[in-house]
C-alpha cells in the first residue's frame, strides 16, 4: 500500500519486504501513492502516483521484489487501473481525457477518447466490456458500444450478473435539493431505475441476493434490492466515501468520515463499530477466510 511518496510491501507476518520512494530526484517531481494498487496474475504490482497539489501522475509496475518493471506516463492517469479478463490493464487519464488499454509489459495496445468527466476507474464485465462512470461502454478492442450523458460522480460501477451497471452520481456542493442519485444502467445503456439517494461518492457492493449497498455524502449506508427498492438505511453520522465490502456471511464493512469503521449485519443493525480517530475514506478488503 502507499503512504505519502512511498509504496510499501509486507509479508504475511507483517514484516516489511520492501519500500519504494518516488522522489523528485527520480522523476522531476515528488509523487504520492494514494491510489490502491492492483496485482496482476503474473505478480506485477500496478499502481498510479499523483504529484502534490495536482491530480494524476504516471502508472508504475513493480516486480514482487520491489524493482520497477516499467512506467507509463500519459499525463495525469490518477486512477486505479482495472484488469481485463484477457490480462490487459485498462486505465483512464483525466488529464488527457483518454482511455487506455496496456499490455502487461506496459506497451500501449489501444487508446480511445471517451465522454468528458472521467472521475473513476473503469469496471470490466466477464466478457471484457468496460464501463466508465462517465457513461461509456467500450468493447475489448476499444470501440464504443454506447454512451449516455450522466451527472458527474466518483462512484465506480459494480457490474451485476446480468451485466447491469450500478453506480452513484453527485450534485454540486451546496446544490439544493441535492440531485445526486444511485442508478442502474442496462447492457444497452438504458437507465433501468434511478434511486433518489442524494450524492454518492462510494462505490457499491453487490450481495449474494443481488441487492446493493453503498454510502452517501449525507451520511447514510443504504441497501437496495436489485429493482431499486430500499431495504434499509443506516445513519453513519458523517459522510460515507468509503466503499463497502461484504463477507460471505452477509456482514457489511464500511468506514465513515467521522473516523468510525462499522460492521453491519445484513438487516442493517450494528454488529460492532471501531473508532479510528480520523476519517475513513479508504475501502476495506476481505480475505478468503473472512477477515
Amino acid at each position: 500500500y502507499g503512504v505519502g511518496d512511498s509504496l510499501f510491501a509486507f509479508d504475511a507476518a507483517g514484516m516489511l519486504s520492501w519500500q519504494f520512494r518516488a522522489t523528485n530526484a527520480l522523476f522531476g517531481t515528488d509523487q504520492f501513492f494514494n491510489i490502491s494498487p492492483v496485482i496482476a496474475d503474473n505478480g506485477l504490482i500496478i499502481v498510479c502516483a499523483n504529484p502534490p497539489l495536482n491530480f494524476g501522475g504516471p502508472l508504475f509496475a513493480f516486480k514482487p521484489d520491489g524493482t520497477m518493471a516499467w512506467q507509463f506516463d500519459s499525463s495525469k492517469i490518477g486512477r486505479m487501473p482495472a484488469l481485463a479478463p484477457t490480462g490487459e490493464l485498462l486505465v483512464a487519464s483525466e488529464g488527457r481525457n483518454r482511455f487506455f488499454a496496456l499490455n502487461i509489459d506496459g506497451t500501449l495496445k489501444w487508446e480511445a477518447a471517451p465522454t468528458p468527466d472521467i472521475f473513476r476507474a473503469p469496471s470490466v464485465r466477464g466478457d471484457g466490456v468496460s464501463f466508465l462512470p462517465a457513461g461509456w461502454a467500450v468493447r475489448p478492442d476499444g470501440s464504443t458500444i454506447w454512451t449516455f450523458r450522466r451527472r458527474a460522480g466518483r462512484s465506480t460501477a459494480a457490474i451485476g450478473r446480468d451485466g447491469t451497471a450500478y453506480f452513484g452520481t453527485e450534485g454540486q456542493p451546496g446544490e439544493v435539493p441535492d440531485p445526486g442519485s444511485f442508478q442502474a444502467v442496462s447492457t444497452g445503456g438504458d437507465i433501468r431505475w434511478d434511486y433518489p439517494s442524494g450524492s454518492v461518492a462510494s462505490s457499491p457492493a453487490i450481495l449474494p441476493d443481488d441487492s446493493l449497498v453503498f454510502g452517501t455524502l449525507s451520511g447514510k449506508i443504504v441497501r437496495l434490492d436489485k429493482h431499486g427498492a430500499r431495504l434499509w438505511e443506516f445513519g453513519a453520522g458523517a459522510p460515507v466515501e468509503s466503499s463497502p465490502a461484504v463477507t460471505a456471511d452477509g456482514v457489511i464493512w464500511c468506514g465513515a468520515n467521522n473516523g468510525k469503521f462499522y460492521a453491519l449485519n445484513s438487516d442493517g443493525t450494528v454488529r460492532w463499530q471501531w473508532q479510528l480517530g480520523t476519517a475513513v475514506k479508504s475501502s476495506p478488503a476481505v480475505t478468503a477466510d473472512g477477515q
